[in-house]
């Protein structure tokens, strides 16, 4: 265990670690990315138990450790933060939260009862908790202290009780706050909001913050230990400043305000709001709304190259990196909507669709525009329409569908444009990498998406052959810059075309013959959607296999699979109204 804490105060910048799936790479991202910052610069390092199933604190541990062990840093040169109070899992024992609160809290006296839930987020008051999830929190940081240490989001247990009880029970965690402070273990602690900000004083999510500073006072008089609030505030979300949701001595402020009022430390959550920001700001823009209003701010990346804009624009070259870099986001606002869930929620996917017909049209322009240089710079590469009938095959197994005709037929459309950029691809980074605007198409025919099979199957075509590029060019080394190379493989996906068919249960009268005339997916490209099916029916014909030159039937089972659960995910992710694939964490080198 690392000893001591650090000598300094929280950053202006702090690295969060909060976005990402489970998977080693992106451990191996997280690791360098952290070892990065710290080079550069960014000292703080926030994160939380239930981030990634405890691998976000797993991989701060590592690479702590690893700049320590050389020599790098200290422990007094960083500054750590995490946070408590919602059920987490532990990804590295195939615990999901629900089974770790069986197998390993309720032996401790912790059970289901202690939550309260709202949007599959599960949050309690109980200081038992947070003693198990403190130590576990050091354990996997490798560190003897926490230098601020949040409860994180008790506004949600807050809407289960009266405000005397919620306050009773913040007192309670409050003085075990106070109490780990005086041990060593926290040096500061705070509160992490997520939904509470914006919200009216007669909301039941509304908590009065001088009350909670009030009975920090009361524990431990004025050296009390309470000093940081972390909520959202971002250039398209900005309520901490615009709407008075505080009264500190019986006036009413903003919450930036009342934090000032109250000597505590404002920490910015979602500085880009969700990506959606990089849709009408420049970061620089984005970065210098934030810096104005607020103490510090969490920009959270597995990105080295994210880091490095960001601190070239925070360190004061603000217009050397106007609109040069994107991230992703996604707008879903009337999924949120429709589906009644939070103001934030709502919020998150929402950017400005009184402006969007006039930035579809500007995009889409600037898209076609360039499809010939993709053309010319050999990207054209993608799965066989057998492959993805596979897929959508699998998919059916586990998922319910409304029309599979128009399921089919949309997964393997967009290998049938004889013009046009129906692949959707675009260059990036100063046209020095290649990928699919899959944000573009999210928000053109997300409506679509919702109501109409085929819409979706176009979309999971892109997912699968975004994947597709990454699996045979990365991970198997595909070269097709050797001449005659992509011919070959071409001819890999006819000699294995009857086994994927039988394999997978396809049949030719799976496809069905559509007009598509008038329909909004016209626009994208000129589809000859009838040759199409044709065409692909054709496939179906029993044949000897000959050897593979590349793709084997291992590959395609492997490949098949994969692409999948990448597709099943995405589905969930789109209807719980969250951000799908990021285009640019899936982009590739431009070859040539």
């Amino acid at each position: 265990m690392i000893k001591g804490y650090s000598h300094k105060p929280m950053g202006t910048v702090a690295l969060g670690t909060h976005l990402g799936n489970f998977s080693k790479e992106d451990s191996l991202k997280y690791v360098e990315a952290i070892k990065y910052a710290v080079r550069n610069g960014i000292y703080s390092i926030d994160g939380a138990i239930n981030y990634r199933g405890m691998c976000s604190e797993r991989d701060e541990g590592v690479a702590l450790a690893e700049l320590m062990n050389s020599g790098i840093i200290t422990r007094e040169e960083v500054f750590i933060s995490s946070k408590a109070g919602l059920l987490y899992g532990d990804i590295s024992a195939k615990l999901p939260p629900m089974k770790y609160l069986s197998e390993k809290l309720e032996n401790k006296g912790i059970s289901i009862e202690d939550f309260s839930e709202y949007e599959g987020l599960f949050q309690t008051l109980n200081p038992a908790f947070y003693e198990i999830a403190l130590n576990k929190s050091l354990e996997n940081l490798g560190l003897e202290m926490i230098d601020v240490y949040y409860i994180h989001i008790p506004e949600i247990t807050k809407l289960k009780l009266t405000e005397d009880e919620f306050y009773e029970k913040m007192e309670m965690l409050i003085r075990w706050y106070e109490t780990k402070c005086f041990e060593g273990k926290i040096r500061y602690y705070g509160i992490a909001f997520e939904f509470m900000v914006e919200e009216p004083f007669e909301n039941k999510w509304h908590i009065e913050i001088e009350r909670i500073k009030n009975i920090a006072r009361k524990v431990s008089g004025e050296k009390n230990h309470f000093k940081y609030i972390l909520f959202e505030y971002n250039i398209m979300c900005d309520w901490a400043d615009t709407v008075n949701s505080q009264m500190i001595d019986g006036v009413k402020l903003t919450m930036i305000e009342a934090c000032k009022a109250l000597e505590l430390e404002t920490v910015a959550s979602m500085p880009f709001a969700m990506g959606d920001g990089f849709k009408k700001y420049a970061l620089s823009d984005m970065l210098d709304f934030v810096s104005k209003k607020m103490n510090h701010v969490i920009v959270g990346s597995k990105n080295p190259k994210h880091i490095e804009e960001i601190l070239r624009c925070w360190r004061g070259n603000l217009s050397e990196c106007s609109g040069r870099q994107r991230f992703s986001g996604t707008d879903l606002v009337e999924i949120a909507k429709r589906n009644n869930v939070s103001k934030r929620t709502i919020y998150r996917y929402k950017a400005y669709y009184e402006e969007m017909k006039e930035a579809e049209s500007e995009k889409y322009n600037s898209l076609q525009k360039h499809v010939t240089e993709y053309q010319k710079a050999g990207e054209n590469f993608m799965a066989s329409s057998m492959i993805h009938l596979a897929i959508i095959q699998c998919i059916i197994v586990k998922t319910e569908f409304n029309n599979l005709d128009r399921l089919r037929l949309g997964v393997i459309l967009p290998d049938g444009a004889v013009s046009g950029n129906s692949h959707l691809k675009k260059m990036i980074c100063e046209q020095t990498r290649v990928t699919y605007d899959l944000e573009f198409y999210r928000e053109k025919y997300g409506k679509q998406m919702k109501t109409d099979e085929l819409y979706l199957g176009y979309y999971l075509h892109l997912i699968q052959d975004i994947f597709y590029r990454r699996y045979v060019y990365s991970e198997h080394h595909f070269n097709s810059s050797i001449p005659e190379n992509v011919e070959r493989l071409h001819q890999d996906y006819e000699n294995t075309n009857w086994f994927v068919a039988k394999q997978y249960g396809l049949d030719k009268n799976m496809l069905r013959t559509q007009t598509l005339a008038g329909e909004p997916i016209m626009e994208l490209a000129d589809f000859r959607e009838q040759e199409l099916v044709r065409e692909v029916r054709e496939q179906f014909h029993p044949m000897e296999e000959k050897s593979s030159f590349f793709l084997t039937r291992e590959m395609i089972r492997e490949f098949i699979d994969r692409a999948t659960e990448i597709c099943l995910h995405e589905l969930n992710q789109l209807a719980q109204g969250k951000a799908g694939l990021d285009s640019f964490e899936w982009s590739w080198i431009k070859q040539g």
